[in-house]
C-alpha cells in the first residue's frame, strides 16, 4: 500500500512539474515578434466598434468557407471514427 501511494505521489508530482514548466514556456513565447506588433497593441485600444468589425470579418470568412465547401479535418475524422464504432458495435451485438 505504501509503495502504491509513493508511486502515485511521484507520478502526480512529475505531471505537476511538467505543467508548471509548460506554463512558464508559454508565457515566454508570448512576447511580440516585431516593432509593428508592439505599435498596434499600444496605439489601438480595443473598443466595442473593433469587436463588431471583428465579428463581421469572422462572419464573412465563415460564409466564404461554407461557399467553398471547405471541410473541417477534425470534424470529418471524428465522423468517420463514429461511423466505424457504430458499425463495429452493431456487428458485435447483432452477430
Amino acid at each position: 500500500m505504501k509503495a502504491f501511494l509513493l508511486k502515485i505521489y511521484l507520478v502526480t508530482s512529475v505531471f505537476f512539474l511538467g505543467m508548471l514548466i509548460g506554463i512558464f514556456q508559454d508565457n515566454e513565447e508570448k512576447e511580440p515578434v516585431n516593432d509593428r506588433e508592439v505599435a498596434l497593441h499600444v496605439d489601438r485600444p480595443q473598443t466595442w466598434i473593433d469587436r463588431d468589425v471583428a465579428q463581421q470579418d469572422l462572419a464573412e470568412k465563415q460564409a466564404k468557407l461554407e461557399e467553398e465547401g471547405a471541410i473541417n479535418l477534425f470534424s470529418a475524422f471524428g465522423q468517420s471514427i463514429a461511423e466505424t464504432v457504430t458499425v463495429v458495435t452493431t456487428t458485435i451485438f447483432d452477430g
